[in-house]
C-alpha cells in the first residue's frame, strides 16, 4: 500500500491478534508510532487486548502514560481496557484507581469491574472451601461466560458438587452460542450419563449446535429423546430440529415436522423458507 492510515495498521494488528501472533502485533504498532499516525482509543483498546493475552499486561504501564498524555484516559473503551490489563497483572487497586477516574461510567465500564470483583469473591470461595449452592454456580457460569472465559467457565461447573438440569442446559447453551459447537455436544451425553433429564432449553441449545455443524445421527437420536420426554409439541424444540434436518439437507423430514406442528411461529415459517432457498 502506497497510502497507510491508522485504520490500515489497526485492521493488520487485530488479524495478528486474532491468529495469537502477538509480537507481529507489537511492533506493528511500534511502526504505527513511529511513523506518525494517529494514536486514537481504537488503537490503545486493541494493543491493550494484545498485552493481556500475550501476559504482558505489566506493559499497560507505558500504554497507560501515551495514554493520559494524549487526554483519552476518560474515554470508557480505553479505560474498560486498562481496567483490565491491571487486574490480569494483579494491580486490583490501579484498576480501581481507572475505574474512579471514569466521569460518564458506561455499562461496558461496570462490566469490566464486575468481572473483576466476581473473580476475586470466586477466589475467596475457593479460599474458604465453600461449597457452591446451585444460584452460587450459575451466578459464577454467568460471570466467566459474559467475559468470553469459557475455559474457566467449564472449570467452574466441574465444581459444581449437584448439577442439575438449569446448570448443564445453561453450559450447553454458552458453549452453543460462542460456535464452540462440538464441545457443547460433548456435555449432552455427559448430562445423560449423569442421569439428568433435559428439557426443553437443553434440547433447543443442543440441536442449535447440531445444525451448526450438521449432525445429523445426533440430531436424530434427540428427536428420540423428545418424543420420549413428551416435547415433540414444544414449538421452540420443534424449529430447533427443522433446522438441524433443513442443514443437513433433509427437507423432506423438515417439511412434515412444520406441516405437524400446530402452533407455528416467526421462527417456524423462516425456518422452512431459507431451508427451501
Amino acid at each position: 500500500m502506497s497510502m497507510r492510515n491508522v485504520v490500515s495498521f489497526v485492521t493488520l494488528i487485530q488479524g495478528h491478534f486474532q491468529a495469537e501472533q502477538y509480537i507481529a502485533a507489537v511492533e506493528l504498532f511500534v511502526r504505527l508510532h513511529r511513523e506518525g499516525h494517529e494514536l486514537n482509543p481504537f488503537v490503545f483498546t486493541t494493543i491493550l487486548k494484545v498485552l493481556v493475552s500475550m501476559d504482558e499486561a505489566e506493559m499497560g504501564w507505558n500504554i497507560h502514560a501515551c495514554i493520559y498524555n494524549l487526554g483519552h484516559d476518560s474515554n470508557p473503551f480505553v479505560s474498560t481496557a486498562l481496567i483490565d490489563a491491571y487486574s490480569v497483572s494483579g494491580l486490583v487497586d490501579f484498576s480501581r484507581d481507572v475505574f474512579d477516574g471514569i466521569i460518564d461510567k458506561d455499562m461496558v465500564s461496570w462490566t469490566g469491574m464486575a468481572i473483576d470483583v466476581g473473580k476475586n469473591v470466586h477466589g475467596c470461595i475457593l479460599k474458604t472451601r465453600y461449597e457452591m449452592d446451585a444460584s452460587v454456580g450459575i451466578s459464577l457460569l454467568d460471570l466467566y461466560c459474559k467475559s468470553g472465559d469459557l475455559n474457566d467457565a467449564a472449570r467452574v461447573f466441574q465444581d459444581i458438587p449437584e448439577r442439575d438440569v438449569v446448570h448443564w442446559s445453561f453450559i450447553i447453551a454458552r458453549y452453543s452460542q460462542s460456535d464452540r459447537f462440538d464441545e457443547a455436544l460433548e456435555f449432552f451425553p455427559q448430562m445423560r450419563r449423569a442421569l439428568v433429564a433435559p428439557n426443553q432449553y437443553t434440547f433447543s441449545s443442543v440441536l442449535q449446535a447440531c445444525a451448526s455443524v450438521e449432525a445429523l445421527d445426533l440430531g436424530m437420536q434427540i428427536h428420540c429423546y423428545m418424543t420420549k420426554f413428551g416435547l415433540d409439541s414444544d414449538v421452540f424444540v420443534t424449529n430447533a430440529l427443522m433446522d438441524v434436518y433443513a442443514k443437513c439437507g433433509k427437507m423432506e423430514n423438515t417439511v412434515d415436522m412444520f406441516l405437524q406442528t400446530e402452533n407455528k411461529n416467526e421462527v417456524s415459517w423462516n425456518t422452512i423458507i431459507v431451508g427451501h432457498l
